[in-house]
């Protein structure tokens, strides 16, 4: 198990996505990077399209998560690279 500490930034793979460990990490006002499954379910809250394309950042996006596998939906900011 993950014990998220605040501030932190955690890099993970697509095999990865466990919601509750996820939704730790936001709890606690870390930070998490992950390359979602063509499977997940979402949708867009909100995008932002100020930032700089130059970094590799495709996308920045504010989502909910829709689909059963989530046992809480949780909002949570995303960046695409």
């Amino acid at each position: 198990m993950i014990i998220p500490i605040s501030e932190a930034i955690y890099l993970m793979g697509k095999a990865y996505v466990v919601f509750l460990a996820l939704y730790r990490m936001i709890q606690t006002c870390a930070y998490f990077v992950t390359m979602a499954k063509s499977k997940l379910e979402y949708s867009v809250k909100e995008q932002n399209f100020n930032f700089d394309e130059s970094t590799g950042i495709r996308a920045d996006k504010t989502i909910v998560l829709t689909g059963d596998i989530s046992q809480r939906n949780f909002i949570h900011r995303c960046c695409d690279w």
